[in-house]
């Protein structure tokens, strides 16, 4: 597990990286840091959505509300 977690400490923050040492079993604490980087995952790539949206000119702009991604990773028009 050394490894692994020295390739994604960076997504941790303190709290974080205190609660995965204190995990003891190897298989849940990769199945935490897989949680962890999903969540971070999304993050990014709302931000990088709604900076996206942001900039478009208005008459390319499909609606008015921001665009959020759903639990499956996709938009929330209704063509998913």
């Amino acid at each position: 597990m050394q490894p692994i977690s020295h390739d994604v400490l960076h997504m941790l923050n303190p709290e974080g990286l205190h609660i995965i040492e204190e995990i003891p079993a190897a298989e849940i604490k990769l199945d935490q840091l897989f949680q962890i980087a999903g969540v971070k995952s999304q993050e990014a790539s709302q931000t990088l959505l709604d900076s996206v949206y942001s900039h478009l000119p208005d008459p390319l702009q499909r609606r008015k509300e921001p665009h959020r991604l759903t639990e499956n990773g996709h938009g929330n028009d209704d063509s998913d």
